[in-house]
């Protein structure tokens, strides 16, 4: 346990200089040390690792995070509204949905 603390606090360092001469910087408060199959949330996708038996190997799976799900499904209310849908034309309200299906 030690030497993985002590090789993550070396990685971290050495991040951190790579950002710094890009121009950018390390968030400590937002900066989170997981292992792959527990996951991690990054540009609205959550990502994690599971063994596939079929290949027999680990295997990267991403899919749309909670949130995300969460602020589409909104999105999606919001324009399906019974107030407002009936005021419009079916294709504008089509329209209007397509906009955050497509992205």
């Amino acid at each position: 346990m030690e030497k993985t603390l002590a090789a993550v606090t070396i990685v971290l360092g050495i991040l951190a200089e790579l950002l710094r001469e890009l121009g950018l910087r390390l968030k400590v408060e937002k900066t989170r040390v997981t292992n792959a199959q527990e996951g991690f949330d990054l540009l609205s996708f959550h990502f994690v690792r599971h063994y596939q038996k079929r290949h027999g190997k680990q295997v990267t799976y991403f899919y749309p995070s909670k949130k995300a799900a969460k602020n589409f499904r909104g999105k999606v209310r919001e324009l399906t509204k019974k107030s407002i849908v009936h005021l419009r034309s079916v294709e504008q309200a089509i329209e209007n949905l397509n906009l955050p299906i497509r992205g």
